[in-house]
């Protein structure tokens, strides 16, 4: 599988950048990043002529969110992995709570589920893959 762009990208860095439009970062010796994504969403014809007039972008909203996924992506993903490993520790030093171990059969699988979307890989069950 190719390796994704690197990161971090941005929206419309540059002045003549079009609605939507995602870069990646400017590799050496280039002068503009490569362009990553397009945002777009359902606008009339109408919509799009205020946002033209109030010099604003449609589709602003979706390219950010855009960003805000992929270049917290590995932060997240690091986040969710500590956050199990530390529910883990705390179901094994308290097991003798019958309280913290129904926590921690639903705390687990559920981070696991999440996790799972995020990094697209198996269930993680018992550590990091």
């Amino acid at each position: 599988m190719a390796e994704h762009t690197p990161l971090p990208w941005a929206y419309r860095p540059y002045k003549h950048d079009d609605w939507g439009w995602i870069r990646g970062p400017a590799m050496e010796g280039e002068e503009l990043g490569e362009l990553v994504a397009k945002a777009h969403c359902w606008t009339t014809d109408e919509d799009r002529d205020a946002h033209r007039a109030a010099k604003t972008d449609p589709y602003a909203a979706n390219a950010v969110l855009i960003l805000k996924a992929v270049n917290n992506h590995e932060a997240l993903v690091k986040a969710l992995k500590l956050a199990r490993q530390r529910i883990s520790y705390l179901g094994a030093a308290c097991s003798d709570s019958r309280h913290f171990e129904a926590n921690e059969a639903t705390f687990l699988p559920a981070i696991d589920e999440v996790l799972n979307a995020v990094v697209g890989q198996a269930q993680l069950s018992g550590g990091e893959k």
